[in-house]
């Protein structure tokens, strides 16, 4: 990935709103992390959800750079 793919990613990830349900907030995590996204940005953009039980991000990337993902840019953009 080129850094202008992560920058990218990020200003995507950027537009959708974090307090989303706990599977669409998985399918955003892991589009970006497939387009080249880093853990920091995610947790970052995640911590600023209203919600009352924050989601743990690092295991979400854990597990998703253990295997291949279908997901990637388009769907960060397209929204989970």
């Amino acid at each position: 990935m080129q850094a202008n793919d992560t920058d990218r990613a990020r200003d995507a990830l950027n537009t959708i709103p974090p307090d989303l349900p706990r599977d669409q907030w998985v399918k955003a995590g892991m589009a970006f992390h497939a387009a080249g996204g880093g853990f920091d940005d995610f947790d970052q953009w995640s911590a600023q959800a209203d919600t009352t039980t924050p989601k743990p991000a690092a295991p979400l990337f854990a597990v998703s750079s253990l295997r291949p993902v279908v997901l990637g840019l388009c769907t960060v953009w397209d929204g989970p």
